[in-house]
């Protein structure tokens, strides 16, 4: 079974290669959000500072998306 962690910390690079997901919002955690390619687990390529908003956040290899690390649950095995 997966267990989803918040992305966290002080080191967002450790995330480099891993799976995540987005909560669909509302305390829905069974139900996530699609990502911009459409899929609803996207793989983490990068970490960036978010353009419009100064905080960090995750690029993907599926697709030119970026999202908020803070709103990012990764997937553990």
């Amino acid at each position: 079974m997966s267990k989803l962690v918040k992305a966290d910390g002080s080191s967002l690079e450790q995330y480099i290669g891993r799976q995540c997901r987005k909560p669909s919002g509302h305390g829905n955690t069974s139900q996530p959000k699609p990502f911009k390619s459409g899929l609803k687990v996207n793989t983490i390529k990068g970490v960036i500072v978010h353009p419009y908003i100064g905080e960090p956040a995750f690029t993907f290899v599926e697709d030119d998306s970026f999202v908020r690390c803070s709103r990012c649950l990764i997937i553990e095995e």
